[in-house]
């Protein structure tokens, strides 16, 4: 094993390539002989014989998460030399969550199957995070449809009990434009609108998620403030265990504290 270790890269894919085609003769010259010929009797001859076996994919590193959830680092694509990430089953770059978490996360898968060590990962999550917390709330907020607004909100811009967050968050949003007098200058959210929602922080309102189109610079200007840290912690972080816990890697993030990021 210590000596497969000590191989370069391209040494260790020659070999491979190599041990793959000895296993492809030998399979595919069993298949048409003993099955095709031998259990069925066929008549077909070798060469048109529509069952061949060949090598895929060489991988220099593989993450397993779960049943049909995995990632991989792929070197060789049916001979040729490549330099790839490929990923199933793994929702940790849904197309709703912000952009600059799927950029930072999907970098993050990278560098774990391409071996970097953990100073090299901390590093890059530290610079990750600080910028995420200098980001433009737009930046940071996740993308959202919405529907069925007038089942849950009120014409007085309440919600019933079980109201999806993302709906709260509408209803919230049409109260503050009440509130601030800026009905005329943002419009209302409708039905089946796309936009964004956020988590806030404490506020003299008590309101906890605001959805929206273009964040409204009074909001902040009146104490409505976006909450980086339970953004970056439901957005980025948990999904990030999901990759560093398989491989026992997790303190990654821990060594990476918010409070360290603005000194």
């Amino acid at each position: 094993m210590e000596r497969w270790d000590g191989l370069a890269q391209a040494t260790k894919v020659k070999m491979l390539i190599k041990l793959s085609k000895c296993i492809e003769n030998v399979v595919n010259d069993r298949s048409y002989k003993e099955l095709q010929r031998g259990d069925y009797n066929s008549l077909v001859n070798e060469e048109d014989f529509g069952i061949v076996f060949k090598q895929e994919i060489i991988c220099s590193n593989m993450l397993h998460f779960g049943p049909k959830m995995y990632a991989y680092h792929v070197i060789n694509d049916e001979g040729w030399d490549c330099d790839k990430i490929d990923a199933k089953g793994i929702e940790i770059v849904r197309s709703t969550s912000p952009k600059v978490f799927r950029s930072a996360l999907k970098e993050l898968l990278e560098h774990l199957l391409k071996g970097a060590d953990d100073d090299f990962l901390s590093d890059k999550i530290g610079q990750h995070k600080k910028m995420f917390f200098q980001a433009h709330p737009e930046d940071i907020s996740v993308n959202t449809g919405v529907n069925k607004l007038a089942e849950y909100i009120s014409e007085d811009f309440t919600y019933k009990k079980g109201t999806p967050y993302h709906i709260k968050g509408v209803a919230n949003y049409h109260f503050l434009l009440k509130e601030f007098d800026l009905f005329r200058k943002y419009p209302m959210i409708n039905e089946g609108d796309k936009c964004k929602v956020v988590y806030l922080k404490k506020n003299k309102f008590g309101l906890g998620v605001l959805t929206y189109y273009k964040w409204p610079k009074e909001f902040s200007d009146n104490g409505i403030l976006v909450d980086y840290d339970i953004m970056v912690l439901k957005y980025f972080s948990q999904k990030a265990h999901i990759l560093l816990d398989p491989i026992d890697r997790q303190k990654i993030l821990e060594d990476t504290s918010t409070m360290d990021l603005f000194f």
